[in-house]
């Protein structure tokens, strides 16, 4: 299983978790790529915001690997207390990890060679 994490701020950006128009097209571009993921893998995608990520979680589904994706809001919005579990995940997992845009970008953060957010 392929676990692709929604990046996108919940409240200032167009995530999976808001609502309104620019949401709906968001929740489709997500559910766009879930669906290419699982058909050029061949394994299951699921499809968690960033707050709804940890470890526990994907050791027990079993998920062996992991996309981030890009994101709209500068990365300095973020609470970084709120990025922080995911921030961890990256540092610890063993599990091979493809980061879009932003999601790269907060790979850096998490493996130490990008800064840091600093918070709004």
């Amino acid at each position: 299983m392929i676990c692709y994490v929604d990046l996108e701020h919940p409240e200032l950006g167009p995530s999976m978790l808001s609502e309104g128009p620019e949401a709906t097209e968001r929740k489709a571009d997500l559910f766009t790529h879930k669906a290419r993921f699982e058909r050029l893998s061949g394994a299951l995608c699921l499809l968690l915001h960033f707050t709804q990520v940890n470890r526990v979680l994907l050791e027990r589904l079993g998920v062996h690997a992991i996309i981030v994706s890009g994101h709209s809001t500068l990365i300095d919005d973020y609470d970084p207390d709120t990025l922080a579990p995911l921030i961890e995940l990256i540092r610890e997992t063993r599990t091979p990890l493809l980061g879009l845009c932003g999601g790269q970008q907060l790979i850096g953060v998490g493996v130490g060679v990008c800064p840091a957010p600093t918070g709004a």
